[in-house]
């Protein structure tokens, strides 16, 4: 439930709201619980955060860190991220 709406809240239009969903999503505590449970975590995150990228934010920055983040868990596990990435295609 956490994440949903962290998610949410970085594709609002209030940009310093989405911009620190966004870091959270992106901290090493978040990071933590999501590699502590890959199976049902992951998978919201990463769709979450391909749906949100889609739509361009109004606000430069937000965008440029949602990149910044999808970078991340991208690189958390890049053969499930694919997986992920195809199936929302």
């Amino acid at each position: 439930m956490l994440l949903k709406r962290l998610l949410l809240t970085s594709q609002g239009m209030h940009y310093q709201a989405a911009e620190r969903a966004l870091l959270l999503l992106n901290s090493e505590a978040v990071q933590k619980m999501v590699k502590g449970n890959m199976a049902k975590a992951y998978p919201i995150i990463v769709q979450g955060l391909l749906n949100g990228s889609q739509q361009q934010h109004w606000n430069q920055t937000v965008t440029t860190i949602t990149y910044q983040v999808i970078r991340s868990y991208m690189e958390m596990n890049r053969d499930q991220f694919e997986k992920l990435t195809i199936a929302a295609q």
